[in-house]
Formats: C-alpha cells, structure tokens, sequence
C-alpha cells in the first residue's frame, strides 16, 4: 500500500520562504471543483480552515517544485517537492518526493535546470497527481542524460506511490510528462523517448513513439501530446488511449503552435456545449499563452497574454470565464512564478483580461509543473474533436419554477427520466445576486450495488434574487455505466435537497450537480462518488469510510463506536449507520515505537477506560514486529458525537511476558515456537491475539483472546484465551512485569477467536473465525466467561463477508433470542470496484471502506 510520506510542511503565505522557516500547518478548502484540463465549468472553493492532515484540498493547485533551498540549482538532479496552493496563492503543505529507494519506494529527482521537465497532470478520473523524474540520487551529474525514469502517483490523502521504475526510458535525454486514466495505466513523455505506455508498479513499458516531445495528457478519453519539433504543435496520439507501438501523431485542424514552442495546453467549454471550444497554450519561447477558438472545425488564434518564460498551465471554468493558472522557470530555468490569468472574454473572442503573479520560489528553487490538486474532479466526457457536436450528457434534474405571488407551494412529481421537481414562489420585487449557491454536504459518496442502505447527499441551495425554491438542480454523471441517468433523483424543496443515486455496476463516477437560476445562471459542484461489488449476502449492510481494516469496536453510546483499525494507530469514531468518521484520534506521537504499525486487533473497555491490543504477531513474512505487542489505554470524557479519548499510557512487553510465563509452565501452549523469528502471523499455529474483554465483575484482570496458535501443539482444534490479572497496572507503569491466570482452552470447532464482548450481566459473545488467513468460516458463541463452563454456540448464521468478521459492538443485556448484535468486518483486501485496488493495495483512503451490519442472536 502506497504511504504517506513523513515530512510535510508549510511556508507562511506572505512571502516565499527557505526550507528552514516551513511551518507544520495543512490548509483544507471546502466544496468539491472541477479541475485540471476540465471541459466544462467547475465551483470555486470556499474559504480554507486550518487542520493537521496531509490531505490535498479540492481545487487546491500544487506545482512541481525543484531544488529544497541548500545548493544552487544546475544540470545536477535535486529533490522534488509537490507544493500545494490555494487559488488565492497561499502556499498550504509541501510533500517532498523520495531521494533513496526503501522497497517498492523508489527515488525521484529532477534536474535543476531543465524548464520542460516536470510536467505533471491530474489522472482523467481526478484521483490521482502524476509526476515525472529520474531514478537518480540527488547530486547525480547532468542528469538529464541518464535513462531511468521514476513516476511518481500521489493520491488525494497525500500517500505517494513511486514504485513504478521505467528503465532506460529516457534514453540520455529529458523525461518531461506523464498522464494516466486512473492512476494504474500510464504514459510517459520525453525528449528522447517519445511517449511510453506502462502501468503501476512496473520496470518495462511499450514505446508508442519516437518523437521529440513535451506534454502528454489524456482528455476525454484520448491521449494527447506537444512538441516543439518537426511541426508537431499539439496533437492527438493515435486513437483513444493506445497501449501499443507504431502510433501516429496527428495534429489538431488547424495545427495550433507548429511553428512555435508549445509547452502545456488546456482545453476548455466556454459556451456551454458539450465539446471543448476554446484551447490555450503556453509557448516558453514566446513567453505568452496562446488563445485559440474552434470555429467550423478548425483551431484559429484568438490572440495572447504575455507571461515571461511560461512552461506549464492548468485552468478551469468559473462564471463563463477562462481562468488559468501558469508557471515559470525563469530564462536559465532556475527559478520559478506561479501565475493567475484570466481571459474575461468568451469562445470566438481575441484574449483579454489579467495577468496576477501568486507565488514566487524562494533562493535556489524553481518552479515546474503545475495541477489541479488529487480529488479534484473533471468532467472528461467531451474531446477535442475536429468539429464541435453536441453529445447526449446524462442527467438527472430538478426542475422549479417562480410567482409573483406572495404564497408559497411545493409539489414533486415523477417523470420517466426519473427527475425530481418543486415549485415555489418568488418575491415580486427581487434584489441581490441572481446567481444561485450551491453546495453538497460531501466531496466524496461510497455506494454499493444492490444495497438497500445507500447513503445519500445533502444539496444546499440558495438564491439571493430568485429565492432558493426557484433553483432549478440538475445533476451529470461521467460514467452512465457507473450510474444511470435514471438513477440520479433528487428530492425535497427550498434550500435543502437530497440527491439519491442508485449505482448499476461497480466503478468510478464523477456527479456534476449544476444549480440554475430562473435567469439561466448557474453554479455547480461536483462529487466523487465510486460504487463497490454488489453484496448479495449482505445487502442492507452498513458501510464506513476512510479506513477498510477495521478490527476493533468500542460503544461509547448513543450509538457511536470507536474504532481500531489493523493497518493504522489512528482511532477513528463513527455513528452507526453514517458512512463517513465524525473525528479521529491520534496518539502516535506518545507510542513507545512511535507511529510504527501497532496491528491493533482487539479492545476493551471499562469504566471510562478503554484498552487497546496490537496482535502481537510476527509479520506474515515471519519477520518479528515488536510494536505489534503495545497494550495501550485510553480515556473518554463525553459521549456519542462528543467523545473525547485522551492518552494514559502504554506497556509494550506482554508478549515477551506471556513467553516466559508459558515456558515457566513447561512450555505447556508452545507459545515460544509460535512467536519465533520466521513464523508467519496467519497460521495455526501463529502467536496472534485478536480478542479482548475483562473477566467478569472484574477491572484488572483482562482476557486476550487468541485467534492462534490453536492448542494443543500436537492437536490444534482449541481456542487460547489467557487472563492477565494485572492490566490496569501495567498501562500505568504501576507494575513492569504482567501476572497471569490459569490459560482457557475452548472448543470452538476448531476455529480461532476473532473478538469477545460481554454485557454488565457477564454474558459473553464470542465471535469465532479461521486461526488462518482462509476467512472461510465464522461462528458467534455465547459463554458465561467461567473456565470450566464451554462456550455455547449460536444458531445463527453469518453473512458470508467480503473480507472477514472482526468485531463486536455492545451486547444486548440481556442476551436473548431475537436480540440485535452489531458486527464489522475488516475489508483490507477486498477489491470494491472491480479494478483490483484494495485498502492494503492501491486504494486511498477517500475510496477505503468496511463492512457492518446487525445479526439477530438465535
């Protein structure tokens, strides 16, 4: 799984700054944008608030920045940084890219003086920032004239994958671009090289041609390149998106910039139509972006802006205007401004407008390329085609209309296109702004096919002229596939909508929700959305986002949890039944390993004290992981929405513990051999604690629950559970060595135990799973949570689960047939969408999900 990078930092935005003065602060924007290279109209964000996450703001620029202020920036490769910006030009977070390989993470540099490199683009679904550079290490000579090349995938989370290696790709020259549909297929453009075509993670990739070129992208579902060389101009690269060798380059009618020095282009929807109608260029030669116009098929110059050394360019639609945003690397390419230009007149019409510098680089740092930050969404529906033709979109809509009557009404009505529509009035003598407002009470919605309990989304409209009740809704899906246009409905009136969709596959889709005016005016806003695999065992499951691990729940009433999760040492707190976390908690920074990967499997509470367990286990690999054996506590103070969890202390020796009191016994449970360098964490005959919860009416002595080994040693048909009598001591330091109860052997039909939960009465849910990594089967037992008394189990039977049963919610007091349970699931490798991306491989964490439903006890 791709991982977030550990420096992270931010420069005051008052003036640029050297690598010394970076402040940890991280800038989120609200509301969602269209972005990079979109074609069509996209929503401003709104005012930034400041918070600690590393996470990448919608509508947020971020330019490739080269060299970290230390040394004089030459033809030498020097690090790269991904600086994230605001629109008004506030620099928010900077993510440096790798400088050393450490597994799948591979170095990427650049040179310190070549302006055409570090072009990066915004994948063509929006989840992902593509970046270019060299499997070099920082100082390498003349970089420029080696041949491996790295490609960097940054995720809207800021996790950053640079396992992708490309040898001998730039073949002693310039690696320069790099695009992607969805962030898994890639092509590569260089001076050199001409345009590559490879996918993540891999070491080899197809040269499609030989060409000396600049920019690659994809737009609407074709690949297009930029050249300076040989009368190229801008063109497209075979057809559609080629994977294969022997393409042609044909370019655009008209051949827009073959005679000049064409860099970066953007293509844009100024009319309102459905195809691009409007493209602009960056010449660096020429220092000036270009404008040009479609008219009767052909691509005419529309006239210019003078932007000295411009390299890169990016741009978005906002109130009928072009509005770009350009870099500059300086006349020897060893600094760097990052620009605002707007064309304020529209399609057909020779350029005008403003050139505004937001941001310069600091002493010894130049400026690239520059995108639309990760989780920005475009509307890639459209291309650049010879003609402009008008294409079917799919929408739903909301249709309303105004009165000069004093009264109000409202009425809905269902029509075969499945729109939802209200009327109301409208005062008689309106004032102030006639364009409406919109916006969605989510950037991102996770549906599933099939389920019953699909969350929708809030629409909040507003109209300062019309009123609110005349905003018209309407609302466009990139992949009909994904979700239908019958499929999108809205409801309600006034100010506050909802939007129902209801997917029809599996997939990726971006929802453009566009708010009309009586005038005509319009505003919009735009959601991510992804649908994951029909559960046909489940279909009214719950599901949760930002973490898919989960593997321990605490009630902490009204009917919140919080949760562990086995990939993260972040605590994550939800409402059943609401897809998205209400807070998270953070103590990794008082860890005795650090944020070091805890494996946190298990959880009990008692009191206002909740106690949390890593596994305990090796690595499946069989390489020891000693942080894994942290028992930690926390403290809540409030409840439901309010809970607060503060830090009380931790004590990481219990496995080592648990060694020596079984080898004092003999070695009765074997637990040595099970804990031994080498022995993978998901077998049998494992050390693997999963479960936790007191003996009863007791506050000190804990019973971890294993889910291996099995025992006996010769045998493995019985479940392990080992009291700890002395827990609440050892979080506080009050004691530095666990004492121990006699160890419980149960017979659980030969599975391991996944979690136990008990009641105030001292009822006991046991939920039993595979001790190995088969997840094949599952069982629930009740037990009295007596030593000498067998547990019993359950009639009922559990869903069959995407990934595995893995917590227990609060049990019901008292336990009795026809009592409801609340189960999770951990879903790490569960492929959602169908496109072989899981929480543990590939997903970020805006697309990450689990599992959790109710069982009613037999």
């Amino acid at each position: 799984m791709s991982g977030k990078l550990p420096h992270v930092s931010a420069r005051p935005a008052t003036a640029p700054a050297s690598a010394s003065a970076r402040l940890n602060r991280r800038i989120l924007a609200g509301g969602a944008v269209a972005g990079a290279l979109v074609l069509g109209a996209i929503v401003v964000p709104a005012v930034a608030n400041a918070t600690t996450s590393t996470t990448f703001a919608a509508g947020d620029l971020v330019v490739y920045r080269v060299g970290d202020g230390s040394t004089s920036l030459s033809d030498n490769a020097a690090p790269v940084f991904l600086d994230e910006y605001s629109p008004a030009g506030a620099l928010v977070q900077s993510i440096a890219l790798p400088t050393s390989d450490s597994g799948s993470s591979h170095e990427l540099t650049a040179s310190g003086s070549a302006a055409s490199e570090g072009e990066i683009t915004l994948s063509a679904d929006g989840r992902y920032l593509m970046a270019p550079g060299y499997h070099k290490a920082v100082g390498t000579d003349s970089v420029a004239t080696t041949d491996d090349v790295t490609v960097a995938r940054v995720g809207a989370d800021g996790g950053v994958d640079t396992s992708t290696v490309l040898n001998e790709f730039a073949d002693d020259n310039n690696v320069r671009g790099v695009a992607s549909t969805d962030g898994s297929s890639i092509w590569v453009s260089g001076a050199a090289g001409g345009i590559g075509y490879s996918t993540l993670g891999s070491s080899s990739f197809t040269q499609l041609t030989d060409e000396n070129l600049r920019e690659v992208q994809v737009l609407g579902g074709q690949l297009y390149a930029s050249s300076s060389k040989d009368g190229i101009g801008v063109s497209t690269v075979g057809s559609g998106t080629p994977t294969t060798a022997g393409q042609s380059l044909t370019n655009l009618p008209g051949s827009p910039e073959s005679s000049g020095d064409p860099y970066n282009y953007v293509l844009l929807n100024l009319s309102g139509t459905t195809t691009p109608d409007t493209m602009y260029v960056s010449d660096n030669s020429a220092g000036k972006i270009y404008k040009f116009s479609l008219v009767s098929g052909v691509w005419t110059a529309e006239g210019s802006k003078s932007l000295s050394n411009v390299v890169d360019l990016t741009g978005s639609v906002v109130d009928g205007q072009a509005v770009l945003y350009a870099t500059g690397s300086g006349s020897s390419g060893t600094s760097g401004t990052l620009s605002k230009v707007v064309d304020s007149k529209g399609a057909g019409v020779s350029m005008s407008g403003t050139v505004t510098t937001l941001a310069s680089a600091a002493s010894k740092e130049a400026f690239r390329g520059v995108a639309f930050a990760p989780g920005t969404s475009t509307d890639s529906t459209a291309s650049a085609s010879a003609t402009a033709s008008a294409s079917a979109s799919a929408s739903a809509s909301a249709s309303a209309s105004a009165s000069a009557s004093a009264s109000a009404s409202a009425s809905a009505s269902t029509s075969p296109s499945a729109s939802a529509s209200a009327s109301a009035s409208a005062s008689a003598t309106p004032t102030g702004s006639k364009t409406p407002t919109i916006s969605l009470s989510t950037a991102t919605l996770l549906g599933a096919v099939s389920n019953t309990r699909n969350p929708t989304v809030t629409v909040t409209v507003g109209d300062a002229y019309y009123g609110a009740s005349a905003v018209t809704l309407t609302a466009k899906s990139s992949s009909t596939s994904v979700v239908p246009t019958a499929n999108m409905v809205f409801s309600g009136s006034g100010a506050t909508r909802t939007l129902t969709v209801t997917p029809a596959k599996a997939g990726y889709a971006t929802i453009t929700v566009t708010a009309t005016a009586t005038d005509g005016s319009t505003k919009t806003a735009t959601l991510a959305y992804a649908a994951s695999i029909a559960d046909s065992a489940d279909p009214a499951a719950d599901y949760y986002s930002g973490i898919g691990n989960a593997s321990a729940m605490i009630d902490v009433g009204g009917g919140y949890y919080v949760v562990g999760d086995d990939e993260t040492d972040v605590l994550y707190l939800y409402q059943q039944g609401v897809t998205a976390p209400v807070k998270t908690y953070d103590f990794t920074s008082q860890f005795p390993n650090g944020d070091t990967e805890i494996d946190i499997e298990a959880a009990a509470k008692v009191g206002n004290r909740i106690y949390w367990t890593g596994s305990m286990s090796n690595k499946d690999s069989g390489d020891l992981a000693p942080a894994r054996s942290t028992v930690f506590a926390t403290d809540i103070t409030g409840s439901g929405a309010s809970t607060a969890l503060s830090y009380v202390g931790a004590y990481s020796g219990l496995r080592t513990d648990m060694i020596n009191w079984d080898a004092s016994n003999g070695k009765t449970l074997g637990l040595a051999a099970s804990a031994a360098d080498g022995v993978g964490g998901h077998t049998t005959s494992s050390f693997n604690v999963e479960g936790l919860e007191f003996a009863p009416g007791s506050t000190s002595t804990a019973y971890f629950a294993f889910r291996a080994p099995l025992e006996s040693t010769s045998a493995r048909t019985k479940a392990l559970v080992v009291p700890v009598t002395n827990l609440d001591q050892l979080v506080t330091g009050a004691a530095t060595t666990a004492t121990f109860g006699s160890a419980v052997q149960m017979d659980l039909g030969g599975l391991g135990i996944r979690d136990i939960r008990k009641n105030a009465d001292n009822q006991y849910v046991i939920l039993a799973g595979t001790a190995n990594g088969d997840n094949d089967e599952a069982a629930l037992y009740s037990w009295d949570g007596v030593a000498a008394d067998a547990p019993v189990k359950d009639a009922v039977t559990l869903p069959t689960p995407e990934g595995a049963w893995e917590g227990i919610g609060a049990v019901p007091d008292p336990l009795a047939a026809g009592s409801s349970l609340y189960l999770i699931q951990d879903d790490g490798d569960t492929a959602w969408y169908n496109d072989g991306d899981t929480s543990k491989s590939g997903l970020t964490a805006q697309y990450m999900k689990f599992l959790g439903d109710t069982v009613t006890w037999k």
